[in-house]
């Protein structure tokens, strides 16, 4: 119960109402129980948590298939493996919105396009006339560029 308002804000954020967000909560609250025994001791609970918070997510956007998803399959990704430390501590938020300024104009373009507007490579090549595959090597660089910023901020802050 210590977790519920992180796995509350973060399927919230990734379902946008609060009715189904409320239901996939509870559901996640449900396969905890239920699979409590296969959590192996020492490892990190609430990444675990948030592992079946990211399946009840997309077992419901499987399930309605009206509503659009608005998240790439790699966000939802890049958003599990963060969420403990995102939504546990808004340091690595303020490190990653310094280090997104500190990028290239083209590059925070295209992460913006990727993220922001949810954009597929192909449409972001042809907006800006380059090729899929030099969006997704640009885009790739600008990840790491971003990944290796915030964890030098954060060290170089103290906020590890």
């Amino acid at each position: 119960m210590r977790n519920y308002g992180k796995i509350r804000a973060f399927v919230g954020s990734l379902v946008r109402d609060p009715v189904a967000t409320e239901d996939i909560v509870h559901n996640v609250f449900l396969v905890v129980t239920k699979k409590a025994d296969s959590f192996k001791l020492g490892t990190n609970f609430t990444a675990w948590v948030f592992s079946i918070s990211r399946f009840e997510v997309l077992r419901h956007f499987d399930k309605s298939k009206k509503q659009p998803r608005w998240l790439s399959q790699e966000l939802l990704d890049m958003l599990v493996s963060e969420a403990p430390e995102v939504l546990g501590d808004s340091s690595r938020q303020v490190a990653l919105r310094r280090c997104i300024e500190k990028l290239s104009p083209r590059s925070k373009q295209l992460i913006h396009h990727r993220y922001m507007d949810g954009m597929k490579t192909g449409a972001i090549a042809k907006s800006i006339n380059w090729t899929p595959q030099a969006v997704s090597v640009t885009l790739s660089r600008a990840r790491v560029a971003l990944r290796e910023c915030v964890e030098k901020q954060i060290r170089r802050e103290g906020w590890a």
